[in-house]
C-alpha cells in the first residue's frame, strides 16, 4: 500500500512505466527482461547512448531508434516471435501489459 501511494503522488519520474502498469500490486516480482521493458532502461540502443555506453541509437540490424518499445512491437528480428504470441497467447500491442502477470502465473512467459 505505500509503495502505490509513492506511485500515485510521484508525477516527476517513471511516466513511461506508470503508463504501462497504474497498480503495482501484481508486478511485485518480474523477470529481468521484463523489467527492461517496463522501465525503458536496459541493453537497448537508445538507453545505452544515454549513458555514453554506445556512440548511436540505432538497431544495428535496420537502423531505426532501438528502444523498449522497439523489439517488443516493430522489429523485424522479432517478428516470428511476436507472431508466435499473438497465436498461442492471444497477445497484441493493446494486451501484453495486462497479460504478463496471468502468464508468469501459468508458467508460459
Amino acid at each position: 500500500m505505500r509503495w502505490q501511494k509513492q506511485w500515485d503522488e510521484n508525477h516527476t519520474t517513471a511516466a513511461w512505466t506508470k503508463q504501462l502498469i497504474p497498480r503495482l500490486a501484481p508486478w511485485s516480482n518480474v523477470d529481468y527482461y521484463t523489467a527492461q521493458f517496463l522501465t525503458g532502461h536496459g541493453q537497448f540502443c537508445a538507453c545505452t547512448k544515454r549513458f555514453a555506453i554506445t556512440i548511436d541509437d540505432l538497431c544495428p540490424l535496420c537502423g531505426t531508434v532501438d528502444t523498449a518499445e522497439y523489439p517488443i512491437y516493430t522489429s523485424a528480428r522479432w517478428t516470428t516471435s511476436r507472431r508466435h504470441l499473438r497465436t498461442k497467447l492471444n497477445l497484441t500491442s493493446k494486451n501484453i501489459i495486462p497479460t504478463v502477470p496471468e502468464q508468469k502465473k501459468t508458467g508460459i512467459t
